[in-house]
């Protein structure tokens, strides 16, 4: 069988993000924030960076408000001693 490149060779189905979310938050899993983190990195169109992960994380608080003055983000679990992001409500 010839195939075309730009023709797929397999795809993977995955469950919706919310399921994992929830599946992170509850026990509060913290490789599982990271890989979530990587996984902005990476799509779509990311650099797959922890850098590019950290921005799209950042711009989405921008986006629904979040007052992001005095903000800092280092990782995506919220271990670092570094982050810097309060609880109270925006």
């Amino acid at each position: 069988m010839n195939r075309r490149p730009e023709q797929a060779v397999a795809s993977v189905r995955s469950a919706p993000v919310a399921k994992f979310l929830a599946a992170t938050l509850r026990p509060s899993d913290n490789l599982w924030a990271e890989e979530l983190l990587a996984t902005l990195a990476r799509r779509p169109a990311g650099n797959g960076t922890l850098a590019g992960g950290l921005a799209r994380e950042r711009a989405f608080l921008g986006r629904i408000g979040v007052d992001l003055s005095g903000v800092v983000l280092a990782d995506g679990s919220g271990l670092s001693r570094e982050d810097r992001l309060t609880p109270a409500p925006w």
